[in-house]
């Protein structure tokens, strides 16, 4: 922590306070109180605020445009939650496509998700002026229909909110520019990507909630000068949703598997979409690990790259039993005689095989016992790093 931080609180508790002091002069009824283990506002009446996405955006504005962002960014707390029957609620109802990690926090903990393609989810909410609300099961069945019923209205609403503009980019990929949050979900309209002009199948990357990007799969220029913006677009937006491509294929969204002629942009995405997922994952096992008091490393993703080519690998420390997510390689700690890296099949043919945890995707397995010297010793003798990579310092 700074000085000025220690002086003046965090950058973060300064903002809660700002809000607060804003909401009360626009006219707030109710009692407000921070809760700066969660980064949010409480009010008795007015439910939970969560500060974190709209602290992020704020700081993106000019000190000149802020006051004017947040009163933007908070003009949902003022609107009236969406009541009425079926037939009064009806022409509200949106299909919500995102991160299915943005369905995991307690604000979505009874909203009904369905998977789309992974790591995409499916949820319905009622489209409002300033903000999405979503439904919860409760909700669903006070309306006394079914998810499905719900959700073939919310995508004829999708459609016929209008035209879609697909703007043409100068190395053959395209940009869907619609002007809402609601670009993602345009996914539930295969038949707007079938209808372009491109060079294969469509190929997509749904980068933010208003970035989606789209190119053919057998046009190696396109798909290239695409990864590069979708890379860009996932680290710096701040409502990101995925680095994974998919492909339209009999009308559905499936992973776009990259081969080794690939362009090397479309196989970094897929790369740095597992480790992405595997960073939340690996964050809340090891909160889970530590309720419990098990003792074990729980190992990240990360990935090595050169000219082109990537090789996953986790780390397994010495002296540790761990859960490792499924990489290529495996590098084992060892201070004392010298670390080893080795292939996945290798090191699971030495000191495995390692057991599946249940209940986790992306998959991860449990070494029963810490790495010995002897099977370090074995691994040093009768096998080699992966092809092409050599041994890790």
């Amino acid at each position: 922590m700074g000085v000025f931080d220690f002086l003046l609180g965090r950058p973060e508790d300064r903002f809660a306070k700002k809000v607060m002091r804003r909401l009360r002069q626009r006219g707030w009824p109710y009692p407000l109180s921070y809760a700066s283990d969660r980064f949010a506002i409480e009010s008795g009446e007015g439910g939970t605020t969560y500060l974190g996405r709209i602290f992020e955006d704020w700081l993106t504005y000019p000190l000149s445009r802020r006051r004017a962002a947040l009163d933007e960014a908070l003009n949902f707390v003022f609107e009236t939650q969406v009541k009425g029957s079926y037939d009064q609620i009806a022409d509200f109802l949106v299909p919500v496509v995102r991160h299915n990690s943005e369905f995991g926090g307690l604000a979505f903990a009874d909203a009904p998700v369905r998977p789309l393609a992974s790591p995409l989810a499916l949820a319905l909410a009622y489209d409002q002026p300033h903000s999405v609300q979503f439904i919860n099961q409760a909700e669903v069945e006070r309306l006394g229909r079914s998810f499905e019923e719900l959700y073939e209205r919310a995508v004829m609403n999708l459609r016929a909110r209008g035209s879609v503009d697909f703007a043409l980019q100068a190395k053959g990929y395209y940009i869907l520019d619609y002007g809402d949050v609601y670009v993602s979900s345009r996914l539930l309209q295969p038949e707007i990507f079938e209808s372009l002009s491109l060079t294969g199948e469509p190929v997509v990357v749904v980068a933010a909630r208003g970035v989606l990007l789209v190119a053919g799969s057998e046009d190696r220029t396109a798909l290239e000068a695409m990864a590069r913006l979708g890379l860009h677009v996932v680290r710096t937006d701040t409502r990101p949703i995925a680095y994974q491509p998919f492909v339209l294929r009999n009308g559905t969204w499936v992973h776009f598997e990259p081969s080794a002629e690939s362009p090397p942009g479309i196989r970094l995405l897929c790369v740095a979409q597992q480790t992405w997922d595997d960073i939340d994952q690996g964050l809340k096992l090891a909160d889970d690990l530590a309720e419990r008091g098990e003792d074990v490393h729980v190992s990240k993703l990360d990935y090595l790259e050169t000219e082109g080519r990537f090789l996953t690998f986790a780390t397994w420390p010495e002296g540790r039993s761990a859960i490792l997510p499924k990489a290529e390689a495996l590098f084992l700690q060892d201070n004392q005689r010298g670390s080893v890296f080795r292939r996945w099949e290798d090191v699971e043919a030495v000191c495995g095989p390692f057991r599946q945890e249940p209940g986790l995707d992306p998959p991860r397995y449990r070494t029963s016992q810490p790495p010995s010297a002897e099977a370090c010793n074995i691994l040093r003798a009768q096998y080699s790093p992966p092809e092409g990579w050599g041994e890790l310092s």
